[in-house]
């Protein structure tokens, strides 16, 4: 039940918001990295989860710049003030009468 929205709604958060590890998080995923590259600042970490693919910036500051290799599992989390709820259906701009 989401305050100010009637029908159904989706959960999301950010893939800077998304942290990789062991578990021990209020909001957990667990899933299987399948990719990961380098582009700088961040490595973006591409992982197979029950729920679909999921997309994680790590920092690579705070990650010492030490991703785990794809096949690794782990579980993702963030903070409940990272999720964000959006209409689960978006409208097409077509109007049907």
């Amino acid at each position: 039940d989401v305050d100010g929205w009637t029908g159904k709604v989706a959960a999301g958060v950010r893939p800077e918001k998304i942290t990789l590890g062991a578990g021990g998080g209020v909001n957990e995923l667990p899933g299987t990295i399948s990719e990961s590259a380098y582009i700088g600042v961040a490595t973006q970490v591409v992982v197979r989860t029950g729920a679909g693919i999921v997309h994680v910036f790590a920092q690579n500051v705070d990650a010492g710049g030490r991703v785990p290799p794809p096949g690794t599992n782990v579980i993702l989390s963030w903070a409940p003030e990272s999720t964000f709820v959006v209409a689960a259906e978006q409208p097409t701009g077509e109007e049907t009468t």
